[in-house]
């Protein structure tokens, strides 16, 4: 393989790819995560590649990798892409050793820089299967069975417990949410594919996995 590494990006919505300025290779035996989002301070698209430590963002009609600083040393992120909210692209990360909390670390898009977003202080926060999501266009963990929200992106004191999911079968298993049905429903799709023909028009309509429709609840 070549000392170059091509990205594209996809709009499913018009069917039309464009592909990104050449990248040096990517050291794919090391931990390679991406994110996308929109920058209100230049009205355009950004993309963030982080290989290991590096960082390198791309803003869409030029024709360069910019160089940032570093990402926060002594930490892993844990996720292949960022979740984008307000303007940040948010990763999942902890701190050596392993032992350490996890926390999230935010990259702001205007002003390309980071920044530490806090979790909630609960003792109900399950931090050994944890993931980071995007739900109602705010910033949430799956948090094994439990489900928080950030209501207001940045304010510690907005995270909040929205409900759990009781008899959720294996709570280590990655999930993720989807509203539907006016946001009456909530639809959790595991992430595995469940072999065999699908079941049901959702599962037709939504794609592969295994989905198990549950109706909100306040805790």
């Amino acid at each position: 393989m070549g000392p170059e590494e091509f990205i594209q990006l996809w709009n499913p919505s018009i069917g039309k790819s464009n592909e990104l300025p050449v990248l040096q290779k990517l050291h794919h035996r090391h931990r390679v995560t991406y994110g996308f989002g929109y920058d209100s301070v230049t009205d355009n698209y950004k993309v963030v590649v982080i290989e290991k430590t590096q960082v390198k963002v791309h803003t869409l009609g030029t024709k360069f990798w910019k160089n940032i600083g570093d990402f926060p040393k002594a930490t892993d992120h844990e996720q292949k892409s960022g979740k984008y909210v307000s303007g940040t692209i948010n990763w999942l990360a902890q701190r050596w050793p392993r032992s350490s909390p996890p926390f999230i670390v935010s990259f702001d898009l205007g002003n390309e820089s980071y920044q530490e977003v806090l979790l909630p202080d609960n003792k109900e926060v399950n931090d050994n299967f944890m993931t980071l999501d995007v739900f109602a266009d705010c910033l949430c963990m799956l948090c094994g069975h439990d489900i928080w929200l950030m209501k207001e992106y940045g304010n510690k004191e907005s995270w909040t417990k929205l409900f759990t999911i009781s008899y959720l079968e294996n709570p280590s298993m990655r999930y993720s949410l989807t509203k539907v049905s006016n946001g009456s429903q909530i639809l959790v799709q595991y992430r595995t594919v469940v072999p065999g023909p699908l079941v049901s028009a959702e599962q037709w309509v939504l794609g592969l996995g295994r989905y198990r429709t549950i109706a909100p609840k306040a805790c």
